[in-house]
């Protein structure tokens, strides 16, 4: 039973009061000032439960389950469920019975992570926007229901069997939970959360979920099989069912959830333990003993979160979890960073603050420090992430509070709705403000442990030293070295170790290398904002964040690099850095943007909403792919430098071997764990790269490795620019009705332009191409092919240079080669482009597609070269896959661009056009050239017409 004591330090107990289970009545109201979030939300919770309760008790004998009852077979006659919920089988006891009866599958999914989180997805997360919404915890991710989404509606559905199937999934879910926390709590001591609290978490869950309030979508498919199904059923049970075939079916729902829950949670508590228990404050300096097993065998439950929207629950839980684990990394950054009695003082990218100033080098990267790089820069963007998911949840509950209060939503037009603005009257005559929530999460007992020597987490506090602050252990060096002694490290200033003074100690030579390096800054803060000018501005000098380097060669051991700022301005940053820390430099802060870039537009990369519109995610690509080609320019400059210390370049292949596995592989490892065999198949491909070049001695040692991950960045770039054209967005302005529906049809889902169906169709070619290795396997290089016609290889670097000999077409059947438009037009008189030639239609032209009208355009193609390749010897032969495809590449791209450039010939020549100024021929070439573009596709894959 359960017991009651007075909150005091003694231990003195006062005798036992009859427990709920006994009496068959609530606790007493709780009028003394929640002590956190969680409590605040159940004692509201409790409240609304017992409305609804009130109501649902009418309705006992139509909804009101019994386990004992439930029958799936015809035979045999009698009793075939157990009473006890803890004995169901899903072999047995479940309709599913189409092989996906477990409810937890093959139950080999995490439910608890340090290194996954939880997921705020518009696509993932019902009513989420950009920048509103709830967020899923982790362990929502992979609830035990698969036996709901999978049920035979068509068998026998009725209150006793709807019991089993959700008891049975309740049942799995707590035994998942159960052991899976077991194991982590193993590994990781300082989760305290207890288990009944995790119970009880999920136990809500599964309520909002038979209720047709959960949030979640996940995989949307199974999520309408789901809901559909839960529908038919209760649909089911009030056919012909007394006074509740008159209620509508979402209150059906509530109802039945109302008498049965006690079943559930007895079902969901089956694998606790005798020694799982848990507490509950009920007011007047007494707490509740919750009963062993997490109140298993009680039938007045002490949990009422289910009665507390799903949003509200989550952002409780979601702070939990962030605290947890935000103190975990300051602890380890702590540890990393910072060791004042053995001198280590580290800034967050990796240097040397003791060191900082040294004759020859104004930074001093030391492998010692390297740990507390790849503890920050993760840290940093995570820090990032979990402030938008913050600010997503604040503005939902800001609107949600209101939407209730005000009256916007009808509390007599659902029961969701009634119930709903009873919890927010409660909620908002206790808290009128979302601060004062904000306040409640920060009682939470992770939040308020804090780390030792670091300020206690403030979610109301929005300025410096909040509770997304990077911390004072992952910050740069300060402008003067650091000095330690007595077991102290403080800055020493006023003397030549600080960087103002170092520009007196350049050794300058006549000869020198001018580089504007694009630099984003050591501050906290994402790339897209950070990089805001650069990426509106077309004038290089009112860029912000340039650096003008220059580069002086004095001799073959050191190059001098001086930074003339111009309109850039860090007080924390060096004017002036020397030695060969000048390449190093460059090669990590192109390492940290490469990570910033990728974490902040992962969601675009990933993008399959092509119709929304108000997603900034085309400016973001775009921007992305003009740093990209930026920071190659920055490299062929920097390369100059390299070559004039030949005797020493290897120095540079293991300085960059030396970044990119102790800081780029490891910190792109920790961010992309849900995107783990593409980022595998990356490093895999770039480390093989390395790794043949480390024999040579010249400078395409460090080149290579740059250039595969520029490359790398550039199809990336090119995906997200794929992915969020916007397109689909454009409406004509002479849209017509469609006059196959009718003007006001109900249940009609908007129509889908031809582009966004087409956008749709890329992204889940490029999803399976993913799936089956990435792109890394079959993306080609054609000036690394071989042409048998003897053109220059070099030429593919600058595409528009190459010529008819970049090919490998052979002369045979009578055919001469002379370019890929030999033979294409002849017959025709040369009026392929001529506007107003007549398409060819059904019996003029031999199509698989016998009632497709084919465009002149596409009847004289330059793709003479592709038709006459030579696979029997040369570069195109099986010997050499890599080759093949590389050299083959070269041949679709000349057929593309001389395909391009025959068109602007034609139409120029048979429009009588001296040029194409005018913007309607522009358009009109264009346009021609996209529809090349895309048959050339079409013949590639084998899927033309013709």
């Amino acid at each position: 039973h359960n017991v009651v004591w007075k909150k005091k330090k003694n231990t003195k107990m006062f005798p036992p009061v009859r427990s709920p289970r006994a009496t068959g009545t609530q606790s007493a109201p709780n009028n003394e000032d929640p002590k956190d979030a969680k409590e605040l939300l159940d004692k509201i919770g409790q409240q609304v439960h017992e409305e609804v309760k009130k109501v649902a008790d009418n309705y006992s004998s139509q909804l009101k389950g019994t386990l004992s009852n439930a029958k799936f077979e015809k035979k045999p006659p009698g009793k075939q469920t157990p009473e006890d919920p803890c004995q169901l089988e899903y072999q047995w006891h479940t309709n599913a019975t189409n092989g996906k009866s477990n409810p937890c599958g093959n139950g080999k999914k995490e439910r608890f992570s340090d290194e996954g989180g939880g997921e705020c997805d518009k696509k993932k997360i019902s009513d989420n926007k950009d920048d509103e919404g709830a967020c899923a915890p982790f362990r929502r991710l992979h609830l035990c229901v698969t036996n709901l989404e999978n049920i035979n509606i068509n068998k026998n559905i009725n209150k006793d069997t709807l019991l089993a199937e959700v008891c049975l999934a309740a049942k799995h879910e707590g035994e998942s939970l159960v052991k899976k926390y077991k194991e982590y709590i193993t590994e990781n001591p300082d989760f305290h959360t207890d288990i009944c609290t995790v119970l009880a978490r999920s136990f809500a869950d599964i309520g909002d979920i038979i209720r047709g309030k959960d949030l979640f979508l996940g995989d949307q498919e199974r999520k309408h099989h789901l809901e559909n199904r839960l529908e038919q059923m209760f649909k089911n049970i009030m056919q012909n069912n007394g006074e509740i075939s008159k209620r509508s079916v979402e209150e059906v729902r509530e109802y039945w959830w109302a008498l049965n829950r006690d079943q559930v949670w007895k079902a969901i508590t089956c694998g606790a333990t005798m020694n799982d228990i848990s507490f509950k404050n009920i007011g007047n300096g007494n707490t509740i003993l919750w009963n062993e097993k997490c109140g298993h065998g009680d039938y007045n439950l002490l949990t009422n979160l289910d009665y507390v929207p799903q949003y509200l629950r989550w952002f409780d839980e979601w702070s939990e979890e962030f605290c947890r684990k935000r103190n975990n990394t300051l602890k380890s950054a702590k540890k990393a960073c910072r060791n004042e009695s053995k001198q280590l003082y580290c800034s967050h990218n990796g240097y040397d603050c003791t060191k900082r100033i040294e004759k020859g080098s104004s930074c001093s990267w030391n492998s010692k420090c390297t740990a507390c790089l790849n503890k920050c820069i993760p840290y940093e963007y995570w820090l990032e992430k979990q402030q938008n998911e913050f600010n997503m949840q604040k503005d939902k509950y800001d609107k949600e509070i209101g939407k209730y209060i005000s009256g916007s939503d009808k509390s007599d037009s659902n029961i969701n709705n009634k119930y709903y603005k009873e919890f927010y009257d409660e909620l908002k005559r206790s808290f009128e403000s979302v601060d004062d929530f904000l306040k409640l999460l920060n009682n939470g007992s992770y939040c308020k442990e804090g780390v030792e020597g670091k300020y206690v987490i403030n979610f109301t506090k929005t300025a410096d030293k909040d509770a997304f602050d990077r911390s004072e252990y992952c910050q740069p060096c300060p402008n003067c070295v650091v000095v330690c002694e007595g077991g102290t490290c403080t800055e020493k200033t006023g003397d030549d170790n600080c960087r103002s003074k170092i520009i007196e100690e350049i050794l300058k030579s006549e000869q020198h290398t001018e580089i504007d390096v694009l630099y984003s800054d050591d501050k906290q803060g994402v790339i897209t904002k950070k990089l805001e000018d650069f990426c509106s501005s077309t004038n290089k000098e009112d860029r912000k964040y340039y650096k003008k380097w220059k580069c002086y060669n004095k001799n073959k051991d050191y190059d001098n690099c001086e930074m003339n700022i111009s309109s850039y301005k860090d007080p924390t940053d060096p004017n002036v850095m020397l030695s060969v820390q000048c390449f190093y430099s460059w090669a990590q802060n192109l390492l940290i943007d490469t990570i910033r870039w990728e974490h902040q537009l992962k969601d675009c990369i990933n993008n399959t909403n092509v119709t929304d519109c108000k997603s900034n995610c085309n400016k973001y690509c775009q921007c992305y792919e003009k740093w990209i080609n930026r920071k190659e320019g920055e490299w062929e400059k920097l390369k100059e430098v390299l070559k004039k210390k030949d005797k020493n370049a290897h120095n540079y292949y293991n300085k960059l071997k030396y970044v990119f596995d102790s800081f780029l592989f490891p910190v792109m490892n920790a961010l992309n764990n849900e995107e783990k065999g593409k980022w595998d198949q990356f490093t895999k491909e770039l480390k093989k790269k390395m790794d043949f070049s480390k024999a040579n001695t010249g400078t395409n040692d460090s080149q290579d490795a740059i250039k595969v991950l520029l490359d790398h960045l550039k199809g990336t770039a090119t995906i997200c620019k794929d992915n969020n054209t916007n397109e689909a967005c454009d409406v004509s302005k002479d849209s017509k009705t469609n006059p196959c529906i009718k003007k006001n049809p109900k249940n009609t889902k908007p129509t889908k332009t031809v582009k966004h169906i087409a956008e749709l169709k890329q992204q889940k070619a490029h999803t399976q191409m993913e799936k089956r290795g990435g792109e890394i396997n079959l993306k080609g290089d054609a000036s690394q092919g071989n042409y048998s016609r003897g053109g220059d290889t070099q030429d593919f670097k600058d595409i528009c240079k190459i010529t008819e000999n970049h090919t490998n077409t052979e002369r045979r059947g009578g055919y001469t080669y002379n370019g890929p438009c030999t033979g294409k037009d002849g017959n025709n008189r040369g009026v392929r482009m001529k506007i107003g030639t007549p398409w060819k239609g059904p019996g003029e032209l031999n199509t698989t597609y016998k009632e497709v009208y084919l465009p002149p355009r596409r009847q004289h193609m330059c793709t003479s070269n592709l038709e006459y390749l030579q696979t029997k010897d040369g570069p195109l032969n099986k010997r050499d896959g890599k080759l093949v495809n590389n050299s083959f590449l070269g041949d679709v791209l000349l057929s593309a661009k001389m395909d391009a450039d025959k068109i602007i010939e034609l139409y120029k020549k048979q429009n009588n056009k001296s040029n194409l100024t005018d913007p309607e021929d522009n358009e009109s070439a264009c346009r021609a050239l996209r529809y090349s573009f895309a048959d050339i596709a079409d013949i590639i894959r084998g899927r033309d017409m013709w």
